[in-house]
């Protein structure tokens, strides 16, 4: 049997990424219909899996010459490829896409992970009037392209209000892949490590889990910081190296060139406590951070900050506690005496990307008919 090409085409992830490669691709190869070329940031992995190719086109800094030109060859390999399917998950992409389905046709998704517009305005290192400009490109371009979009695939409930996405759209989380095991968990420690991972960043919370950690270290001295994850930028690097010199109890697994996922499910089973903070910026205020559903996959207990999207999730899993400069003591107090984290009564099923996958997959072959 033929089966229907699919190509995955990323900017800024790497081509095994875990939504695009271990969700996305792996999810839909089971259905034994399709074969996948995952095209995207450089990586050292290889794929072994028979209908799955890598394509590790791009190793570049986020502004330079050599991003500027990735679209193109991106645009090159689907001129040889001729997929009938296209799925990208960046604006720059996404327009050499629809270019590649008026000559060739075959249908395009839109996996919006992001909002880029949002990101841009008060995410980027450019200056002011570079960001107002690159912000208003991007939203023209994913305008202008949206009428040629057979389908949006949403990350984010809060993504269903952004201008250009229609009806057709779909909302899959980036919720954790299905565990192996049920995690087994050993009484806390009084020298109780505490675990920050994923995107190791300021624009992703660094700073405020150092700082929560901090605050907590004072009332328990052998408490340990164990960051573990990628950092995407100097800046975040330097503040990392900073706090490692001065506080030997904070360490780092990872850098720039990030981990595999194994490492950071393994740094999970070893935590005794989660962190999950984010600042306040209204590119990322409405997000909900994938490492909620991992640590609950874990069973492993979070330290929160209040007010924010998956504040009440998190306390009605019964799966942390929320920390304030003003409740620092009693919140300690009762994070170390507490033992009934992630009850029996409660369901935890909804966490898994196995809720997600019959979404993907019932699209996939809505669009190719299969």
């Amino acid at each position: 049997m033929v089966k229907k090409q699919i190509v995955i085409g990323s900017m800024l992830k790497p081509v095994d990424d875990i939504r695009h490669y271990h969700k996305f691709a792996l999810s839909l190869a089971k259905t034994n219909k399709y074969g996948f070329n995952i095209i995207g940031f450089n990586s050292k992995n290889h794929s072994s899996h028979p209908d799955i190719q890598f394509h590790p086109l791009f190793r570049f800094r986020r502004l330079s010459v050599a991003r500027v030109l990735a679209p193109f060859r991106f645009l090159v390999y689907l001129f040889q490829l001729k997929p009938e399917l296209v799925i990208v998950n960046t604006s720059e992409f996404l327009s050499v896409s629809v270019l590649n389905r008026i000559l060739f046709g075959g249908h395009l998704v839109y996996d919006l992970q992001e909002n880029y517009y949002n990101n841009i305005r008060h995410l980027s290192p450019l200056p002011s009037f570079l960001k107002a400009v690159a912000a208003w490109y991007t939203r023209a371009t994913e305008r202008l392209c949206a009428p040629f979009v057979d389908h949006f695939i949403l990350a984010e409930d809060s993504y269903t209000t952004l201008p250009f996405v229609g009806s057709n759209r779909t909302v899959i989380q980036n919720k954790t892949l299905d565990w192996p095991h049920s995690a087994s968990r050993a009484k806390t420690s009084p020298n109780p490590t505490f675990l920050f991972s994923g995107t190791l960043s300021e624009t992703y919370g660094l700073r405020e889990a150092v700082d929560a950690f901090l605050l907590i270290q004072k009332l328990v001295p052998g408490s340990k910081l164990h960051l573990c994850g990628k950092v995407h930028d100097g800046k975040s690097l330097r503040r990392i190296q900073d706090a490692i010199a001065s506080n030997p109890s904070i360490s780092l697994t990872g850098g720039p060139e990030g981990v595999a996922h194994e490492v950071i499910r393994s740094a999970i089973l070893e935590a005794d406590f989660g962190m999950v903070f984010y600042p306040d910026n209204p590119a990322i205020n409405d997000c909900f951070p994938t490492k909620v559903w991992e640590y609950m996959a874990g069973q492993l207990p979070m330290v929160v900050q209040p007010g924010k999207p998956w504040t009440s999730y998190c306390m009605d899993k019964q799966a942390a506690l929320v920390l304030t400069e003003s409740n620092v003591e009693s919140m300690v107090e009762q994070l170390l005496r507490k033992t009934d984290f992630y009850p029996a009564s409660v369901n935890y099923s909804d966490i898994y990307w196995s809720n997600e996958e019959p979404k993907l997959v019932g699209l996939v072959a809505r669009l190719l008919g299969s």
